[in-house]
């Protein structure tokens, strides 16, 4: 088997990290709230607290070793985003 084939079937396999299945990570936070806040999302991170996230901000939160899909629950929450957005 050539290997092009053995490394594309190894990175896309069953065992393979998925968006769906994997932890969000912070950098993939960062781009969804780039894409609903939009430029203030840095400010928004920094300066807006959000209870859900125990009194902390989403820069605080992250911090405190909260996770990234948590934090990201509690943005879709405060934002009243739709539920696909989860």
């Amino acid at each position: 088997m050539p290997l092009s084939r053995r490394c594309r079937c190894a990175t896309r396999g069953p065992l393979a990290p998925s968006p769906e299945r994997g932890p969000l990570r912070e950098q993939e936070l960062r781009r969804r709230m780039e894409r609903h806040i939009g430029p203030l999302s840095d400010w928004w991170s920094r300066d807006v607290v959000l209870v859900s996230l125990g009194h902390r901000t989403v820069t605080q939160a992250l911090d405190a070793g909260i996770p990234a899909q948590q934090v990201w629950r509690a943005v879709v929450d405060f934002l009243e985003l739709p539920a696909s957005e989860r």
